[in-house]
């Protein structure tokens, strides 16, 4: 241990002189390398290169660059500098450079307004940034006045008492008053009748009349039918059908009809409504001989092609009819016999060849022999209960196609 403590000191010793022998060598370079011509650019490089190669067999440079620094405003800057990065000789000495000085800059005014201080001018260094004159706080300015008029509130619209505000900032004293609301009223409905509609109830607002429930139509009610009696046509006027109208509005539902006046209502030609007279006129009549009764005798000057004996002539009944009184008539189509008559004679309608009717009545009891012969349109006859005696060949007709006897009769069945 002590031997290596011996070498280990030794070999300190001889570094020592090595470094001692360098620093006399550098000194002897210097001096040779000033002596030279400064001027010569070359010769002083190929000096450096010389010295920065050039080594002893103690030691070699080893060439670090100083880095320059840049001046500021206020400290001073260095060129760039050589050194020996191992012994840290200085080769070549970093030149100061002079500070540059402040670059002074306004700072701008801030004006003060009604929510906040503003600030004076200044001035600063526009490379350090650094406050060269100080601003001064300028104090908050007064709001700028707007004075606004008052507003009522409505049922719809909100409203506001009188405020302030400022030009200038968001200042205000405006308060908001909600709006009112409507003040409903009811607006009364209308029954709806059988001629009108009607309406249901509504609401509007009593303060600006606007309709916040508005009315519903009601349809219609319907008629409350009532039968207008209807009456009958006779033979003097005309009659009506039923009608119908609305026993409320009196409206008319169904109209009524006219009935044309009808026929006559005849009972052996005399009509039992008016007493109108139906029977032919002009027909011939004599007096029986116990002038008691008439009897029918002829045509006379009656043209009727429907004729229709009557039942009295004058006041007397009539109850013949005379053989032979409308033989060959031709031009007759239709007898009406009443009930008066009892007896027609021998030939009474012989060849009334265009005769198609004849109703012969309950009271007559005889028809003579052919009454009705060759009768050649007649097509059908019925004969009464109430006819007792019949003679030749009465109804003596190619044309006829039935005869028919009363059930009642109790002599021909």
């Amino acid at each position: 241990m002590r031997r290596f403590l011996i070498l280990f000191i030794v070999l300190l010793l001889s570094l020592a002189l090595v470094f001692v022998s360098c620093e006399d060598e550098i000194e002897s370079s210097e001096k040779e390398s000033q002596s030279e011509s400064e001027s010569s650019s070359e010769s002083s490089n190929e000096s450096e290169s010389e010295s920065e190669s050039s080594s002893d067999s103690t030691h070699i440079h080893t060439l670090e660059i100083i880095p320059a620094v840049a001046p500021t405003c206020t400290e001073l800057g260095y060129t760039s500098g050589k050194k020996c990065s191992e012994c840290g000789k200085i080769l070549e000495a970093p030149e100061g450079i002079n500070a540059l000085g402040h670059s002074s800059v306004i700072i701008p005014q801030v004006n003060a307004t009604c929510t906040k201080t503003g600030l004076t001018q200044g001035m600063g260094c526009g490379v350090c940034n650094k406050v060269l004159i100080p601003q001064s706080e300028l104090p908050v300015q007064e709001h700028d006045y707007v004075s606004h008029s008052a507003k009522k509130a409505t049922c719809t619209q909100k409203g506001w008492n009188e405020y302030k505000t400022c030009s200038n900032c968001d200042y205000t004293t405006y308060a908001e008053i909600k709006a009112l609301g409507h003040t409903e009223q009811t607006i009364p409905g209308t029954s709806a009748t059988c001629t009108k509609t009607g309406l249901t109830d509504g609401k509007k607002c009593s303060v600006c009349n606007e309709i916040t429930v508005s009315q519903k139509t009601v349809s219609k009610l319907p008629h409350t039918e009532q039968i207008i009696p209807g009456t009958s046509a006779t033979c003097m006027k005309t009659g009506f059908t039923d009608g119908k109208k609305c026993s409320v509005c009196n409206e008319i539902t169904v109209s009524q009809q006219e009935i044309p006046i009808g026929d006559h209502d005849l009972v052996n030609l005399i009509c039992k409504v008016c007493g109108h007279d139906a029977s032919s006129k002009g027909l011939a009549f004599e007096l029986s001989a116990d002038e008691t009764y008439v009897i029918l005798t002829g045509i006379g000057t009656c043209t009727d092609t429907e004729v229709g004996i009557p039942a009295t002539y004058g006041s007397l009944p009539v109850k013949e009819i005379k053989g032979s009184a409308f033989k060959g008539k031709s031009k007759i189509t239709k007898v009406y016999i009443p009930d008066s008559v009892t007896s027609i004679g021998n030939g009474a309608f012989s060849d009334c060849t265009s005769l198609t009717s004849i109703e012969i009545p309950n009271s007559v009891t005889s028809i003579g022999s052919y009454a009705f012969e060759d009768c050649t349109s007649l097509t059908s006859v019925e004969i009464p209960s109430s006819v007792t005696g019949i003679g030749d060949s009465p109804f003596y007709c190619t044309s006829l196609t039935s005869i028919t006897v009363d059930e009642n009769n109790e002599y021909y069945k």
